[in-house]
This record gives C-alpha cells, structure tokens and sequence, in this order.
C-alpha cells in the first residue's frame, strides 16, 4: 500500500461519549494549526484520523456522533471501527428481541455491549425507558442514520508522515496482522462481512463477535504490544511493513509511547476515567508531538 505523506496526520483516541473533551481538543487544534477552514471543513494538506470507541460511558454519545457525522463528510477525515462500535452492532439483535418482548433500555444493561457502557449511549434516545431502546434499534440498524455511519468506519488506516508510514489501529497488531498481504486480507474479509446480510451468519452476534477475526482475540481488542520489548515490537513492524502503529483502547493520562514505534493515544477522556485532559497525536515531517489543551504541543 503506497500512501502520500501529509503536511500534518493528527490523531484523537476513544472519546466515549465524551462530547465536551472532543470539543475543546477541536478549539485546541484549531488555535494551534488552524486545522479548520470553515465549519467542520478539514484543511487540505491536514488529515484526521479518529481511533474508534465514539460511544459507551459518558452521556453525550449522540453529540459526539452528530459532530463525527458531520466531519465523515471530508475525504481527509478518517474514521476507524472500535471495539465499542463493534459490541453494540453485535447486540442489536438482543436489542431488537428485547423491543419485541415489549422491554426497555434498563433491560439490556445485562447484555454485553449494554453492560459495557451501552446503557449510557441507548438511554439518550428517549426519557422513556421502552421508548429510548425501541429508538435506539431504528438508528441502529442499516438503514438507520446512526448505524448507516457505523457501517462505514473502516477498520484501520494506512498513511505517512515524512518517510514514515503510519498504522493507526484501534487496539493493536493481533498475530492476525503479522505480514503486509495480511493488512490487504484482513479489510477485504472485514469490508465483506460488514456489507452481508446478518442473517447468513445466523445472527448479529455471531456477525460481528463470535469469531476469531472481531472478538477478543482480534486488532479491535489486542493489548499485546505494550508488553513486547523494543526488540519484538521492532520486529513485527518491519515484519508488517510500517514504522509506527497508534492505537487507542487502553486508557492513560497521557499519550503513551513505546519506545517511538508505537503510541497508545487513548487519554481516559471521560468523567468514568477522572475525564484527563484532552489530548491528541500530532505528525509533523514523520516526527510524532503530543499536543494537549493544557500544553499545547511537546515532541514525544
């Protein structure tokens, strides 16, 4: 995958339903870079890259994916699938049984996606409990406004930044990813299931987790890297193909760095974390800065 290197490649972690922190990171960005040339209109010669886990846990997820909508419509903005994304598309048909059984939103707090912060997102739909899940299901689905964009998030993205190529994924490099040819493999079989119909994997749990390719054990979940020793990192991204990899998924005060290959940029930006500063990536000739709305840019 050849891709062109870009004047500036910033990158912003989960924001989980945190729509204050996204705002305030975007002003930041704004006064530093000038990254806007007009309402939500991305600069040429910038390019945004969001990590995925829009959603879950804090109680503004529908203004956080009313901005994400709107910034999807810039071809430099690119948005990734996280694992949260992933969870409520595997439970909407436990949403769609429990709808069917006349029940609401604090009946699917017991299943997965709801008792991981899914409550939080299908609870904003409507004060009324049976309404808001009911609500929730229609957005949902395929046809629906929010699960249209879902549908479309990709799964990660390649770009470059001086000579550096750069993999922003949301968790990390499974030993699903472990040669370039897999990158290729791995968005076609995951642009494919996205596209088939649910009910040929015998329903959307199974579609979207009960596999080895999107459950635990696959890129949207794998917290591996942080444990391998500057040597093994080396190793499986030369094996790969890219110079550094950024991933989200595992909360931090800061933007983490492992050993300048690869950076965690999930800050904890939410009230559930201790809602941490804001903060995103920020690629500049190949070298990566953390810019923070407190103190503005530090090289990493």
């Amino acid at each position: 995958m050849e891709v062109q290197p870009k004047e500036l490649v910033i990158g912003i972690g989960d924001l989980h339903g945190h729509y204050h922190a996204l705002e305030k990171l975007a002003n930041g960005l704004q006064e530093e870079y000038q990254i806007f040339s007009g309402d939500n209109q991305l600069r040429s010669g910038v390019e945004l890259v969001f990590t995925g886990d829009y959603i879950d846990r804090g109680d503004n997820n529908l203004k956080v994916i009313d901005r994400m909508i709107e910034l999807a419509k810039n071809s430099n903005v690119v948005e990734l699938f996280g694992n949260h994304e992933l969870l409520a598309l595997a439970d909407l048909g436990n949403a769609q049984a429990l709808v069917d059984q006349n029940k609401g939103a604090m009946s699917y707090s017991v299943t997965l996606h709801g008792g991981n912060g899914g409550y939080n997102f299908v609870k904003e739909f409507s004060r009324d409990d049976k309404e808001s899940l009911a609500k929730y299901v229609v957005e949902m689905s395929r046809t629906g406004r929010i699960g249209g964009w879902i549908r479309k998030l990709k799964p990660f993205y390649l770009t470059s930044s001086g000579r550096k190529s750069i993999l922003f994924i949301h968790g990390g490099l499974s030993d699903q990813l472990d040669v370039p040819k897999d990158l290729e493999e791995y968005f076609e079989y995951f642009t494919n299931r996205i596209m088939t119909t649910t009910d040929i994997f015998g329903g959307s749990f199974k579609k979207y987790f009960d596999t080895r390719r999107l459950g635990p054990e696959s890129p949207f979940w794998d917290r591996t890297m942080p444990d391998m020793s500057q040597k093994e990192i080396t190793r499986r991204l030369e094996r790969v193909g890219v110079d550094i990899v950024v991933t989200g998924h595992t909360p931090h005060r800061k933007i983490e760095s492992y050993f300048g290959k690869v950076f965690d940029i999930d800050v904890g930006m939410n009230p559930r974390y201790g809602e941490n500063t804001p903060a995103a990536i920020v690629f500049r000739e190949g070298v990566a800065y953390s810019f923070d709305v407190l103190r503005g840019e530090v090289k990493l």
